[in-house]
């Protein structure tokens, strides 16, 4: 409504990521609020991306999960998995692990470490006690570079703990 400045320009410009791949870890393909495209879970195969080992296990909730607008992303989950591998070209990624404690009822009940590239970026990690309990959701983001045309996020329990699990994951090169 300024007479003297009706109209005002910004310059604006879009980047857009060259490689951006989520899993929708034990569940469907999904589509988050923001628009990101998670492609159904999967067992690895070369030249793809995918869960690695062959006793892996998953796990789903109807419930409602606190923190999110994203309920789907949540309400599944993979665990007793090894890790999770993509294949891409080399290069610096941020790596979002998505998580909500769908199954335990207390802190202490499950903690794990989560090792991306070779370096440990969550030791003792306990779902429960860091979203503040059960079916809310908890992110974290790691910017991690890729050299060997493999980003590998492995998922380690701790001794006498339940097994390590993620819900989500999303893959974006920076």
């Amino acid at each position: 409504n300024d007479p003297d400045n009706s109209v005002v320009q910004l310059p604006v410009t879009l980047v857009v990521p060259e490689f951006q791949q989520g899993i929708n870890a034990g569940g469907g393909a999904q589509t988050s609020s923001t628009g990101n495209q998670y492609a159904a879970d999967q067992a690895y195969r070369a030249g793809q991306f995918g869960y690695l080992g062959t006793n892996s296990q998953t796990r789903s909730t109807r419930a409602a999960i606190g923190g999110t607008v994203d309920d789907p992303l949540y309400q599944d989950l993979r665990g007793k998995m090894a890790g999770y591998r993509f294949d891409l070209a080399n290069g610096t990624y941020r790596v979002d692990l998505q998580f909500a404690e769908i199954q335990l009822g207390k802190a202490g009940e499950r903690r794990f470490d989560v090792n991306i590239e070779g370096d440990w970026v969550l030791t003792g990690f306990d779902i429960y006690a860091a979203a503040g309990g059960r079916n809310v959701a908890l992110d974290r983001s790691f910017v991690v570079t890729v050299t060997d045309g493999h980003l590998d996020i492995g998922f380690v329990p701790q001794k006498g703990s339940r097994q390590a699990i993620v819900n989500a994951i999303l893959v974006t090169q920076l």
